[in-house]
């Protein structure tokens, strides 16, 4: 039995089931699943694997991305990881898979936007199908086809996309509490394949390599800018540092200074009572009064020149 290789990308809104479908698609829980309102994937995540079909043996490349309108992230960051899926999709892509849990939201709208025409161009279109999740009735034609008109007449943000997308699949991928859960995965398993099957055509336009450049591009400046910034931060750290040593210094020179003052202060009052005790006892007070106003002048000037040093620190 032939090997064919199939490259397969899962994008759809955070609990719409998606990374669910993808381990459908996979037979094993490959991806972490989630039905609340935070993306058990947070960044794309690839896992190839081997799949026994009906006429051929497969070899199928998935791609789960992150889920879009995951509330632990910002939007603008949810695209970029988005965009982060064309690197690992750089060899082409057969089939890309829109997952949905039913009605389409403003946020699914605007995500459509950004990968079919940014990321991708309008002719992924071509390789594009809906996968409607969570409808137990995947195997009856009459409620399939009477959900697919309600998905078409649907108004608002998803009818654009409904319009755009030539195919729509439904398959229901029930939790593992629900009985019988791997015999309905499997039959789900089925009809993607089948649909898989048939998409033999490649979709790599130039626009993807280019994408892939700016990506690197992006990734190379992002860590250049990292990088300055973290040897600026260390810079900072050590100037402040640098500067708290000077200013630790400069008190403690101030404070030997004071102290150096109220030593002076203590030893000029000790020699003026000294000296007035020598006027008390002496006779000739002639050459005493002399020395008083000597000493007295010279401690003055000595304790302004201190202070106004001490007031310029």
């Amino acid at each position: 039995m032939s090997l064919v290789e199939r490259t397969a990308v899962f994008i759809g809104r955070t609990g719409a089931g998606k990374s669910t479908c993808a381990n459908t698609f996979a037979s094993d829980v490959l991806f972490p699943e989630s039905d609340q309102s935070v993306s058990e994937t947070k960044f794309i995540e690839t896992r190839t694997v081997n799949i026994d079909g009906a006429n051929s043996r497969y070899r199928v490349k998935i791609v789960d991305t992150i889920g879009i309108g995951d509330t632990d992230l910002a939007h603008d960051e949810v695209l970029k990881r988005l965009a982060s899926a064309c690197y690992e999709c750089r060899e082409g892509i057969n089939a890309v898979y829109f997952v949905t849990g039913g009605r389409f939201t403003q946020e699914e709208a605007d995500a459509w936007d950004v990968i079919w025409k940014v990321l991708f161009n309008p002719a992924v279109i071509d390789h594009t199908a809906i996968v409607r999740t969570r409808f137990p009735k995947f195997l009856d034609p009459t409620a399939v086809k009477s959900d697919c008109d309600k998905l078409k007449a649907q108004k608002g943000a998803g009818r654009k996309i409904i319009e755009q997308v030539k195919e729509i699949i439904h398959v229901d991928n029930p939790p593992p509490e629900y009985p019988g859960w791997k015999e309905t995965r499997q039959k789900s398993r089925d009809v993607l394949l089948t649909h898989l099957a048939h998409c033999e055509a490649v979709y790599k336009p130039p626009e993807l390599d280019e994408v892939n450049e700016r990506i690197t591009e992006h990734a190379e400046t992002k860590r250049a800018a990292e990088t300055k910034l973290e040897t600026l931060q260390n810079e900072l750290s050590q100037t402040r540092e640098q500067l708290e040593e000077a200013r630790v210094q400069m008190q403690l020179q101030v404070a030997q200074e004071r102290e150096k003052a109220a030593e002076c202060e203590l030893r000029l009052a000790r020699e003026m009572n000294e000296i007035l005790t020598k006027r008390a006892t002496s006779r000739n007070y002639s050459g005493e009064e002399d020395t008083i106003s000597a000493t007295v002048e010279t401690a003055g000037h000595w304790i302004a020149r201190q202070i106004r040093n001490c007031s310029l620190m």
